[in-house]
């Protein structure tokens, strides 16, 4: 790139610039009429189909999904404490070499506890919270065939005396 030239006219103050400069790529484009609409036909509103039943901040009240909620705020809760444990061991118990070890152990364990609760968020809890989760039925119960044909009882006799 070359540098600015004092002497160059096109960088002087007063003068009247010689020549043309290149059109930009942006004139080119059509232009359309103002107050116009964009496209000629009227778009339909888009249904989401994805929504929560309850809107924003859905949360069911299932037992499945207070499971699964209790867990994430364990994973969290103990993700939180290792990461203080570790840093109480490595800075203020630094002179035992031995819990130098346990300290990174312990960035370990809140690394993978707080991994756990953001896969339980992802896998279990958003699914339930956004409507698109399908319980796992245990076991579905057939309808049982009796053993046996069913037995008819004709009540209705007739006595001729």
């Amino acid at each position: 790139m070359s540098r600015r030239s004092p002497t160059n006219e096109r960088y002087q103050k007063f003068t009247e610039p010689k020549g043309q400069t290149r059109k930009s790529s942006a004139s080119a484009k059509p232009v359309r009429k103002e107050g116009g609409a964009a496209t000629a036909s009227k778009s339909k509103p888009k249904a989401k189909g994805s929504s929560a039943p309850g809107g924003k901040f859905y949360e069911p009240d299932t037992p499945e999904y207070k499971f699964w909620r209790r867990m994430w705020w364990i994973s969290l809760g103990t993700g939180l404490f290792f990461v203080a444990l570790s840093f109480f061991i490595q800075y203020y118990l630094k002179a035992v070499g031995t819990l130098r070890v346990a300290g990174v152990v312990t960035i370990g364990l809140s690394y993978a506890a707080i991994i756990a609760a953001f896969f339980i968020d992802w896998r279990k809890l958003r699914p339930m919270r956004t409507g698109k989760y399908v319980p796992k039925t245990s076991k579905a119960e057939k309808p049982s065939k009796p053993s046996t044909p069913a037995e008819t009882t004709d009540s209705t006799t007739d006595d001729e005396s």
